[in-house]
């Protein structure tokens, strides 16, 4: 998946997300797209079962950012899935509001720099390891 970022769909990058979060030692699951009440992915720590709701927004060179409603949405619906945290990741930004909000709440926040130093590294070392494999 070596599409440039600005070209992903939001499936493509939730699908990114869904990769990246798996390789990374988290036990990811999605919810279905019609029903998920702002949850995309339900990720479980193998270490203790714990449940943690993922909401994941692209809004690269988007104007538009995640605001207070989005955090408002994915904390109430947590409970839904049957979780306990929450973590939103976005490849734009959160408005001002929306991050304290969020600090209330005790919710975990990513934006475009965790996509682009964490994610889009690992993508290309995966995409290197894939074209060593095949050469």
């Amino acid at each position: 998946m070596q599409t440039p970022l600005e070209h992903l769909s939001g499936l493509e990058f939730e699908q990114l997300v869904y990769l990246y979060l798996k390789s990374t030692g988290w036990r990811p699951i999605k919810t279905p797209e019609a029903k998920d009440g702002g949850v995309d992915i339900v990720v479980i720590n193998k270490a203790d079962g714990l449940k943690i709701a993922v909401q994941v927004k692209h809004y690269y060179r988007s104007k538009s950012q995640v605001t207070v409603k989005d955090i408002r949405e994915l904390d109430s619906t947590k409970k839904n899935h049957g979780c306990i945290g929450t973590w939103f990741i976005t490849s734009g930004t959160f408005t001002n509001a929306a991050l304290v909000e969020a600090d209330m709440r005790k919710m975990r926040t990513s934006d475009i720099t965790y996509v682009e130093t964490k994610i889009l590294p690992w993508r290309e070392r995966q995409a290197r390891k894939h074209q060593k494999s095949h050469s």
